[in-house]
């Protein structure tokens, strides 16, 4: 009896993770039905169906975690700049030209 009562938890264990899959499925076909073409441009309705998180990593890549679980790795190619947190104080203009310069690149 208690093998029973362990494979009944275990089919319902599926079958909920089977509904919040179809729940999930369904919520992205209604994004991308929405549009009549394919995506061209970054849609932030789109990524929030199918994203869950995205993780960067030490070594310049960059791990998007889909909302089904799948991982997919990507080398970020031209690496990932240090961020120092901004100072209380007005940049200064050597600053203000780096930043100018840093974007154009």
């Amino acid at each position: 009896m208690e093998a029973i009562s362990r494979q009944k938890k275990e089919l319902d264990m599926k079958i909920a993770t089977c509904k919040i899959k179809r729940t999930q499925i369904t919520g992205f076909l209604t994004e991308l039905k929405k549009h009549d073409h394919p995506l061209t441009e970054f849609d932030p309705m789109v990524w929030q169906a199918m994203i869950n998180r995205a993780r960067v990593d030490n070594d310049c890549t960059i791990t998007f975690i889909f909302r089904d679980g799948t991982e997919v790795k990507t080398k970020i190619k031209n690496g990932v700049r240090s961020y120092k947190k901004p100072s209380e104080e007005p940049p200064s203009d050597e600053q203000k030209q780096d930043a100018d310069d840093s974007v154009s690149e």
